[in-house]
């Protein structure tokens, strides 16, 4: 992987793919040879050899195969971040994503009856920390007859930045028809539906605060990238201004990649691969916002959720 605050390039992730096939395409190739001798003789030692082979392969591939989507991943983040000599700190855990109470602290989304998180990626520089991985959240399809089956309401990235300074104003900003807004929980009851006074924005957008008297010095300063992102992506999508975080969830309809292929030679042309600009998007939020020093005030003292 490249050294700290470097861009990560696309040939790291080519190698780390390679280093995982090549193996099984050497032990398949092998065990093909060596079964097709133990046909024409069959001794023992033939047998063993193959079932060793595929043995050692099995120890070896998995490893390789990890620090592959370890590449990949960290290479999706970082290709989308203009500046990353800030960055002091990367991590990728495969298995491992998002905790439950992170989403669920948010108060952006409904809870759901089955919830997975995988992918997780985390960025960190003095001031900011980023926080992304793959998240699906699933109700139970109310159903009698046959075996229980689950409605996805939510299955796309989940993005988490923590600030030094907590927000004066909670907001919370959805695209119209996202699928899992909270419509009976916290943000439902007690916090106002609120305009921009911009009739794009509005067209697109359904905005609630817990502040109506000082929500539009904020809003004012994030509308132009949040229409940005909404280009961008494909899906429907959330982001909310809570506490010291922001969260941006994007809901994407036509799936997402959790499990990058070994078998495709991965390019710079690969549009899974391009850079999206969504991440940068966010930073460009957050210049914008500390404009505006008001907008702060410093954090309770509590843990780090």
């Amino acid at each position: 992987m490249s050294k700290r605050g470097e861009k990560m390039n696309i040939n790291e992730v080519e190698k780390a793919r390679k280093k995982a096939l090549y193996p099984i395409i050497i032990c398949s190739l092998l065990d093909l040879i060596l079964l097709s001798i133990n046909i024409i003789y069959p001794h023992l030692v033939f047998f063993v050899v193959p079932l060793g082979i595929t043995i050692i392969t099995m120890i070896i591939v998995p490893e390789r195969i990890n620090n592959f989507r370890k590449n990949y991943f960290i290479y999706l983040m970082l290709v989308d971040i203009k500046n990353t000599e800030c960055l002091k700190k990367i991590e990728y855990q495969p298995s491992t994503g998002f905790p439950y109470h992170k989403v669920y602290n948010s108060y952006a989304m409904t809870d759901g009856d089955k919830y997975k998180s995988s992918n997780y990626v985390l960025c960190s520089s003095d001031n900011i920390k980023l926080e992304q991985a793959h998240i699906t959240i699933s109700n139970i399809n109310n159903t009698y007859l046959g075996p229980k089956t689950y409605d996805i309401c939510f299955k796309g990235e989940w993005l988490r930045f923590t600030l030094p300074r907590a927000f004066k104003t909670n907001l919370y900003i959805y695209q119209k028809n996202f699928r899992n807004m909270i419509k009976l929980s916290v943000v439902g009851k007690f916090y106002k539906q609120v305009t921009s006074n911009f009739i794009e924005f509005d067209n697109k957008f359904i905005i609630r605060t817990n502040n109506e008297k000082e929500y539009l010095k904020m809003l004012q300063l994030v509308m132009l990238e949040v229409l940005e992102i909404r280009k961008k992506i494909k899906g429907k999508m959330m982001i909310c201004f809570r506490d010291n975080y922001i969260y941006l969830g994007i809901d994407r309809y036509d799936g997402i990649v959790e499990n990058p292929s070994i078998f495709h030679k991965y390019t710079e042309q690969d549009k899974e691969l391009k850079p999206t600009g969504i991440v940068s998007k966010v930073f460009e939020i957050v210049d914008n916002l500390k404009i505006d020093s008001n907008l702060f005030k410093d954090i309770e003292e509590k843990k780090e959720l």
